[in-house]
């Protein structure tokens, strides 16, 4: 029985037909692999469908089977049979708070368990299996392009990122950092981060900055982007330079090695002028053709970003005479809320009806200046408009310095928390929030088995927002009052090496807090630590032992670590790392 997740509406879905798997990829589920293994024959568990809710129900009861209908569910006939000699439990549970996706089925007890503890009711068992299935987990960052106005993924998805822009390098290197993206991606919602290389300015990478440094402080970010799962932008940040024909060798030198060197990372997007100010689209358009080739000699596939003029504001101008012969291009669209409003909203109505792919690379609540009050009205405005195009944005700015559009308050480290937020802060992290919908991961290809019979109503194409599904990549156990929960969040490989990170949530179940805690996670083979996390971190061949750090000592009854986290890494020929 194939076991297919809908990411946006929450629901599981089940089938032994290869050919309404294959078709729920297609548009868009993604494929977990195999729930269990069914008998060919014994009791018949039905299948219904809600046409209102695009949710499927199944059960072993007929007398719930004609209620359902009795109540406007399909009845979609016999999905497949349970083992009348009951040789391994399928576990139901039901989430009250959900309108898709409400019924969960698994024959992991430890996913059972998990499931009720977060709120789900125990519906025990549903039906019997022959055996367990073997799931798969989906990993790693697609592969972007752009079709039409939208940008997909390598199944065809749409994919709208939401992140942050970094303050220019050579001015704020510090927020260039691991730990910095991990603040904003789990705390603040992020998907990309955007690395301003300043040009002209004083220290940029054409006015006397380090070359070799600056560089190295781009890998370092890319790097991290792809540590923390996230997108990343190399921005040539042309600015007071205005015209980037000013440094056009100097560009293409810069992006033939940016280009060779990530030429094999998915996670990595050129934006190759930022913001030309003072010169017409021709002229852009000229340095574009130019640049662009560069690239492609090295990056086939890499989505560019090119700025448009009146600081990346005309996008009305480019679609009228959009680039041609390329792929893979958009074209950057800038806004300060406070300062453009239904002027510039309408110059991306234009350009959106005429078919450009628009990219906003940089925003923000402020004025144009990045100070000024902010208008949180405006902004939403823009959200507004943004949503309902699907175009993506990044926000500026990670920083702390002393003006309205940064995003952390005057002072503020690098050892991050939501109490550091700025009022423009604090409206991304609250705007991103409700915003904020799961990127598809890259599943591996599905198993091909035997394609049974099915019945022909096929789920709904993702379009409702996610409810609290389930998710097999988790492992939970419990020792007395401390339950840990492992999730894998990443893989790659990189010089012979497999990388793994997981997030580990530690949770007192008890009624007193609990001090001076430890934690192990055992794996089915020998791994090393790469890097690690809020707390202390010890192994021991194949066993990892946590240790409090002196900020997270105690555990108060109920209360949760969330912020744990360590990447381990194996050799490159051994694949399959698991939790024991």
């Amino acid at each position: 029985m194939y076991r297919l997740y809908n990411p946006n509406s929450g629901e599981h879905f089940y089938t032994a037909s290869g050919g309404e798997r294959d078709s729920l990829i297609h548009v868009g589920w993604q494929y977990e692999g195999t729930g269990w293994v069914a008998v060919e024959k014994g009791d018949p568990v039905y299948r219904l469908y809600n046409p209102n809710a695009g949710d499927h129900h199944y059960t072993l009861n007929s007398a719930e089977r004609d209620m359902l209908v009795d109540c406007g569910w399909k009845a979609e006939g016999v999905g497949w049979y349970s083992d009348p000699a009951k040789t391994l439990p399928v576990y139901r549970e039901y989430n009250p708070n959900a309108i898709s996706g409400a019924h969960n089925y698994t024959t992991d007890l430890n996913e059972h368990e998990h499931l009720i503890n977060l709120g789900w009711r125990n519906e025990n068992i549903g039906w019997y299996a022959l055996a367990p299935g073997k799931a798969v987990v989906c990993q790693g960052l697609s592969q972007l392009h752009v079709s039409g106005t939208d940008l997909l993924d390598e199944n065809n998805r749409k994919v709208v990122l939401q992140g942050y822009s970094t303050f220019g390098l050579n001015y704020a290197p510090q927020y260039v950092d691991e730990s910095v993206f991990r603040f904003l991606k789990n705390e603040m919602h992020s998907q990309i981060i955007r690395l301003a290389l300043y040009t002209e300015e004083y220290g940029g990478y054409c006015n006397g900055g380090n070359q070799a440094q600056l560089e190295a402080l781009i890998d370092k970010g890319v790097q991290a982007a792809k540590a923390t799962g996230q997108y990343v932008i190399i921005d040539w940040h042309i600015l007071s330079d205005g015209n980037p024909n000013t440094h056009l060798e100097e560009a293409k030198a810069f992006f033939a090695k940016m280009s060779a060197r990530y030429k094999n990372e998915k996670h990595v997007i050129y934006e190759i002028c930022n913001e030309p100010n003072g010169v017409s689209w021709d002229q852009i358009r000229s340095y574009a053709q130019q640049v662009i080739p560069v690239i492609r000699a090295n990056d086939p596939k890499g989505i560019i970003l090119v700025g448009t003029p009146t600081w990346s504001q005309d996008v009305d101008i480019a679609a009228s005479n959009p680039l041609t012969g390329v792929t893979n291009v958009m074209y950057t669209l800038h806004f300060y809320a406070a300062t453009h409003k239904e002027g510039i909203r309408d110059k991306l109505k234009t350009a959106h009806a005429k078919g450009l792919p628009v990219f906003v690379s940089e925003f923000g609540i402020s004025s144009a200046d990045g100070n000024g009050s902010l208008d949180e009205a405006s902004g939403n405005a823009w959200m507004s408009l943004l949503n309902e195009y699907g175009i993506s944005r990044v926000g500026w700015a990670v920083n702390n310095k002393a003006e309205a559009s940064s995003l952390f308050l005057p002072g503020t480290s690098t050892a991050l928390s939501l109490n550091d937020l700025s009022p423009s802060g604090r409206w991304f992290e609250e705007t991103y929030q409700k915003n904020y919908k799961p990127l598809p991961g890259i599943c591996p290809a599905p198993d091909q088995g035997q394609d049974a019979p099915s019945n022909p109503s096929t789920p709904t194409t993702p379009n409702t927002p996610p409810t609290q599904p389930s998710d097999p990549s988790q492992s939970t156990a419990t020792s007395g009052s401390l339950r840990q929960t492992v999730t894998l969040k990443n893989h790659w490989t990189s010089n012979d090496q497999n990388f793994w990170q997981y997030e580990i949530q530690l949770t007192n179940m008890s009624s007193t807090s609990l001090s001076d805690w430890m934690a192990a996670v055992t794996w089915n083979q020998p791994v090393t630590i790469d890097q690690s996390w809020n707390g202390q971190y010890s192994i021991n061949g194949s066993t990892l032992t946590i240790r409090p750090v002196p900020y997270n000592g105690t555990i108060a009854p109920g209360q949760s670590l969330t912020d744990l986290g360590i990447i381990v890494k194996t050799p490159a020929s051994s694949k399959n790392l698991s939790i024991q």
